[in-house]
């Protein structure tokens, strides 16, 4: 069992999936510096049972993209000012979801009063101008 102090692993937010977030401001520009600190978060994050890594490099510190990659890290997108990098953790296949390059919605809204819906939303019933309904197409 690995023991490292905080100083000596990177930091980061854990999302709901077991993921962590490393923290831009704690990756040092350094690629040296880079992989030693990392080799060891990787190490406790597996000790952890953390699913996977998300490692935001920005383009100030782009000398340790490299390094990342040969840790085995893999590029997930990209934008302007950063690279966005992942690494799965577990043994099993990666559940790590592809980058979205579109959104889609839907919502729905009747503007006239034409087809009361106050019995099944009385809350609504203040509103004059807009009642808003979950399936309800006229």
């Amino acid at each position: 069992m690995a023991r490292f102090s905080q100083k000596e692993i990177f930091g980061g937010q854990i999302d709901f999936f077991q993921d962590i977030h490393i923290k831009p401001e704690e990756i040092p520009k350094h690629p040296i510096e880079f992989k030693e600190k990392m080799m060891k978060s990787i190490e406790d994050f597996q000790e952890k049972k953390l699913s996977g890594i998300w490692l935001k490099i920005t383009k100030d510190k782009l000398d340790v993209l490299k390094c990342a990659i040969e840790l085995g890290f893999e590029m997930h997108h990209c934008e302007k000012n950063f690279v966005m990098l992942t690494k799965w953790l577990l043994p099993t296949a990666s559940l790590i979801p592809p980058f979205s390059t579109a959104n889609s919605g839907c919502a729905g809204t009747n503007i006239f009063p034409i087809f009361p819906i106050f019995p099944i939303f009385p809350f609504l019933q203040n509103f004059q101008f807009f009642q808003f309904f979950p399936i309800f197409i006229t």
